[in-house]
């Protein structure tokens, strides 16, 4: 849920600025936490390589027109060129429920482009609302894992 207009307007300046690659927005839960600044890869050994949010929950504090370099961008509010996004192959339909995100994202990154999320103020992300609240599709987490496992040690950890 945008604020303004003028935030979408920032949003496609921003992704204009940063050609060619993938432009995400910072989002936040209604109650004013963050629910999105970006996806990263845990580095400890019981959880090696596998995405999460950074900041998750935490008190949102914008600053907007900061970007800054991330792995992976949520689905729900992204932009990209039709070009990259033929290019990196879209999400894919094997994905059942999550991680489609993600893999384009990681497509993004293997053809040489790159991800940045940008800072437009404050951006509500109603999360799961097409889905129950919580749920995980551990299908989905380990297709992603088979797929990008090697990639993810290789380029990020």
């Amino acid at each position: 849920v945008f604020q303004s207009p003028d935030q979408v307007w920032q949003m496609y300046q921003g992704a204009r600025n940063h050609r060619p690659g993938v432009t995400g927005l910072a989002l936040d839960f209604p109650n004013g936490r963050v629910q999105h600044i970006g996806i990263d890869v845990l580095r400890d050994p019981d959880r090696w390589g596998q995405t999460f949010h950074p900041g998750s929950g935490e008190i949102a504090q914008h600053r907007p027109g900061t970007s800054w370099d991330a792995i992976a961008t949520t689905g729900a509010c992204l932009m990209i060129t039709a070009e990259l996004w033929q290019r990196a192959g879209g999400f894919d339909p094997d994905y059942a429920k999550e991680c489609q995100d993600v893999d384009l994202c990681l497509a993004i990154h293997r053809l040489g482009a790159s991800l940045r999320i940008l800072d437009v103020g404050k951006v509500v992300h109603l999360e799961n609302a097409t889905r129950p609240s919580g749920e995980e599709s551990w299908p989905d987490r380990r297709l992603l894992m088979r797929r990008w496992q090697s990639y993810i040690e290789a380029r990020f950890l």
